[in-house]
This record gives C-alpha cells, sequence and structure tokens, in this order.
C-alpha cells in the first residue's frame, strides 16, 4: 500500500515537472498523444486503482481473497505489459519530434519514463505479495472454554474437584 502511495507521489511530481502544477491542468484540456505526458500518469492512476481494488476485495474476503488475487496474475502481467508497450510507444513518438529531443523537458520525460517502468515492477512485486498472503487465521479468535470447578453445572453429572464422579439420584 505504502509503494503505490509512492508511485502515486513520484509520478505525479514527474508529471508536472516538480512545480508547474498549472501544466496538469492544460495537458489535460489540450490533450495530444505526441505533445503531452498525462497519459503516462493516467497509466499510474489505473495500476494503483487496480491494487486498491485488490486490497478492498482481499479485505472483504480474507479467507479467499489472496488465493483469488494469486489466480487473476495474468490479469495484473495484462494490464503491465500494456503499460510498459504504450510507454514505449510514447517514447518513439516524442524521439520523433526534434524539439522534444533538444527542448527541456527532455529530463523530465525520461524521469517519468524510467518512474514508469519502477512503477510497473512494483505493481508487479505488489500483486504477487498480495496474492500470498495468509491472512485468514490473523483475526480468528480461539475457541476455546476453561471450565473450572466453580462453574460446572449444579444439576447435572458432574465431575468434582477430586475427580470423583458425581450422581444425581431420581
Amino acid at each position: 500500500m505504502c509503494l503505490s502511495a509512492v508511485d502515486f507521489a513520484a509520478s505525479t511530481v514527474l508529471f508536472v515537472n516538480g512545480n508547474k502544477w498549472k501544466s496538469f491542468h492544460s495537458s489535460l484540456a489540450n490533450y495530444s498523444f505526441a505533445h503531452t505526458f498525462v497519459d503516462l500518469w493516467f497509466w499510474m492512476v489505473l495500476r494503483t486503482s487496480a491494487f486498491l481494488g485488490c486490497i478492498v476485495g482481499v479485505a472483504v474476503n480474507l479467507s479467499e481473497g489472496p488465493e483469488r488475487v494469486k489466480e487473476n496474475t495474468l490479469l495484473s502481467y495484462i494490464l503491465a505489459c500494456a503499460n510498459a508497450y504504450f510507454a514505449c510507444a510514447k517514447l518513439l513518438v516524442f524521439s520523433e519530434q526534434p524539439e522534444f529531443v533538444a527542448g527541456p523537458e527532455l529530463a523530465w520525460f525520461w524521469c517519468q519514463f524510467g518512474w514508469t517502468f519502477m512503477g510497473i515492477g512494483i505493481f508487479l512485486l505488489q500483486w504477487r505479495t498480495l496474492g500470498l498472503t495468509k491472512l485468514e487465521n490473523i483475526f480468528v479468535k480461539p475457541k476455546t472454554v476453561l471450565v473450572d470447578a466453580e462453574r460446572q453445572p449444579l444439576l447435572s453429572d458432574a465431575v468434582n474437584s477430586n475427580g470423583k464422579e458425581l450422581r444425581l439420584h431420581d
């Protein structure tokens, strides 16, 4: 969970180039695949949302949740591969623009591009870890009942404190 928060924070800071928060709004308003990085940020939102959905599913169903997450590992790989494929396509599109290659956005793009792959690794690691957790016995309290001689029923067949069986006469 903490790693998803780190992924969210790092991707957001890299997307806005440190402290240029107005670029967030302008990237959304004037979206262009070839000129903005907002789609890499949306992939991070998708990764984080998918993992948070898994956490909620496991929290609701402690006994079967981790097993279901483990069974759906292919879904995490599909999401991660689609994210990586998209990031590489973005790199190819940006590498064709001479103003981008020589521009000041290059350092921020490489940081965001690299962090995208770190985020993909974090996502896959968290998914695998969540699938391997065993949570069913954590919250279950033992149901052992201690019975001492003072708490035994008075009018039933019972054993006294000396260990002899007591019989009631009819």
